[in-house]
């Protein structure tokens, strides 16, 4: 009964109506692109929270709630998706000079 339930959890609506964080993103070309696709080589744990606090707008309270998280869980998020930016970007960066 419970794998039927999470079958049926999978189809829903809600769960189908998704679009790809790549191609839901004005970004085309350019510089940031690059940046946005560096955002997206990030683990999963650190990309919503900045696509969704940068990208589109919303503040630390609704992107917790949004994610179900607390608001201390989401800003340690962005500050280690930050940190995690800068050394990629950094790295990028030194490589094409």
């Amino acid at each position: 009964m419970t794998a039927n339930l999470c079958r049926d959890q999978l189809k829903t609506f809600w769960r189908r109506q998704t679009v790809a964080l790549d191609e839901s993103c004005p970004v085309r070309s350019g510089p940031d692109r690059a940046v946005l696709e560096t955002i997206l080589a990030l683990p999963e744990t650190y990309k919503g929270p900045i696509h969704l606090h940068y990208y589109e707008g919303y503040s630390v309270a609704e992107v917790a709630e949004i994610l179900k998280l607390s608001q201390s869980a989401v800003k340690m998020r962005l500050k280690r998706g930050r940190e995690l930016l800068k050394l990629e970007l950094d790295t990028g960066w030194e490589g094409s000079v």
